[in-house]
């Protein structure tokens, strides 16, 4: 690959990480208000029901969905070549007829030649992109297929399992009809799943930032009316409606594109096992991850209080939200072209290592300035009680630069659909968390939770590359090795001025650093130009 197209590629990824890097700032910025509002007109009794039932939802919605949101992006991804048809021509050639379909496809899209339709019969490229075209027409057919399957399994298990989850999570309440009201919402949710996987898929990016935006200021808009002029009794008319509007603002986009067909034949369900088999790996990898902060929010309780619990769980979720913006671009664009690209070694690398290239340019001077001003920010979004855990957020704040090498490299298993490996490593991940986690409260405290995360980032950090070097030959690229030896030495300054220095010395240290960072960051990004 010459010197154009590399700085092409790292100008992609920019954009799009950049892109969804914004759209994911604006999501927390709203949800920082939501948060408020609701705080405000309702108190807190009434958001922590809340956060039981959306939190009911959640582990309905994916325990029921067989994880074909993210299988479904490897499956449709292979399908789509650099030259395959547009949106129109899938569609047109899947009706046996030439006709154009009425919209165009969206000026992000790759997909911009002309409608399979248009070639003549005698055109040389005629039958193999038609065999292209048939074979995505037919994989869309499948993953649909399944996923309102899902979607129809899903509610009726929800609905078996209203009066055992009333019991379990709200200790017999009277809840069973609000959790009944709820369940609809568990089938919505599926298809906004399956149908996002579409658009990931086929690189509809602008659709994918627009349905964001949408259900941004709709979630928005909807909690500041519903619950000023509703009340309480508005929880669940709230979560319906935020479950409707982004499927609803997902499938206008995706139907218009790829109007649905949907096949229930034994054929057609024989050829998405695969694909449930994969997603089903996600869903139990995924239950890793929530099964270890569960366990590890469990143990504290036990060892100290549900006060350390809590500093706990804001010193963890502040870490992790606000570093989220530079990787919340990964699932959107990166996984796509690597599932696309899977098979070549040669590229994969290529793709891995420019993706780990540009995230750590942006995370550095992002996380210079967020551990800096933490003393000023903790206080300002919580309130001075939050303070035990700034030491914390500090130390934790290095493993998310580590974490943006790792993820990249991790992803790898993902867009080769290696189901057992990635479940194998996230099971290892998540019990390495649990003992580190713990261990170092025990020791340090507080400080050392953020301690034991860290040294879980180091550990994997490690383990994955080993893995994948053995497994498919991925090997770090020299310029990631020589980007890493300017960020990294500047993280661990950071770290040190966090630890020990105060007041006046410790904000002229922390400026000097970002502007070092910035600067490194700035001077990458003009030499792809």
């Amino acid at each position: 690959m010459d010197s154009t197209e590399g700085n092409s590629s790292y100008r992609q990824i920019l954009k799009y990480t950049s892109l969804f890097g914004s759209i994911q700032g604006i999501n927390i910025l709203i949800a920082l208000v939501r948060n408020k509002i609701v705080a405000v007109l309702l108190g807190p009794s009434v958001m922590g029901l809340m956060s039981l039932f959306n939190s009911t939802l959640q582990m309905l919605s994916t325990a029921t969905n067989l994880g074909l949101g993210t299988s479904g992006v490897k499956s449709l991804s292979e399908q789509m070549g650099d030259d395959s048809p547009s949106p129109q021509s899938a569609t047109t050639s899947s009706a046996g007829s030439s006709r154009e379909s009425a919209s165009p496809p969206l000026p992000d899209s790759p997909l911009e030649s002309s409608p399979l339709g248009e070639k003549k019969p005698g055109s040389p490229d005629a039958g193999l992109d038609g065999e292209r075209e048939v074979g995505f027409t037919r994989g869309l057919k499948v993953i649909r297929s399944w996923v309102m399957l899902t979607a129809v399994a899903g509610f009726v298990l929800s609905l078996l399992l209203v009066p055992l989850l009333n019991r379990l999570v709200f200790a017999g309440g009277e809840h069973c009809l609000e959790l009944f009201l709820l369940v609809p919402a568990v089938p919505m949710m599926a298809i906004f799943g399956g149908e996002l996987a579409v658009l990931k898929a086929t690189r509809q990016l602008a659709s994918i930032a627009r349905i964001s935006i949408l259900n941004m200021a709709f979630t928005l808009v909807a909690a500041l009316l519903l619950f000023y002029f509703v009340g309480a009794k508005a929880i669940v008319p709230y979560l319906l409606s935020v479950a409707f509007a982004q499927m609803l603002f997902t499938i206008i986009h995706s139907y218009r594109l790829y109007p649905l067909r949907l096949s229930f034949g034994r054929a057609v369900l024989r050829e998405g096992l695969p694909v449930v088999k994969l997603g089903m790996a996600f869903v139990a990898a995924g239950i890793c991850g929530t099964g270890a902060d569960f366990v590890i929010r469990a143990i504290l309780n036990q060892m100290a209080s549900l006060e350390v619990v809590g500093l706990y769980n804001s010193g963890f979720m502040m870490t992790m939200v606000y570093a989220g913006m530079v990787f919340s671009a990964f699932d959107t664009d990166f996984y796509p072209r690597l599932s696309k690209v899977n098979h070549n070694v040669v590229e994969s690398n290529q793709l891995v290592n420019r993706q780990i290239e540009v995230t750590m340019q942006l995370l550095s001077p992002m996380l210079i300035a967020f551990s800096i001003g933490m003393p000023v920010l903790l206080p300002l979004l919580f309130s001075d009680k939050f303070m035990p855990v700034l030491t914390m957020i500090q130390v934790a704040t290095l493993s998310m630069f580590l974490r943006g090498i790792k993820l990249p490299v991790a992803y790898l298993m993902l867009g080769k659909g290696d189901s057992k490996a990635y479940f194998w490593m996230e099971l290892y991940s998540a019990v390495v968390l649990v003992v580190t986690v713990v261990g170092g409260y025990q020791l340090f405290g507080l400080v050392g939770t953020g301690v034991g995360i860290l040294l879980t980032e180091v550990i994997d950090l490690f383990v994955v590359n080993i893995f994948t070097r053995l497994r498919y030959g991925y090997s770090v690229s020299r310029q990631v090795v020589r980007s890493l030896s300017r960020h990294l030495p500047l993280q661990l300054l950071c770290l040190l001025t966090a630890l020990l220095l105060a007041d006046i010395g410790y904000y002229v240290a922390g400026i000097l650093l970002f502007s070092v960072s910035l600067s490194l960051t700035i001077h990458f990004f003009i030499k792809q130009k």
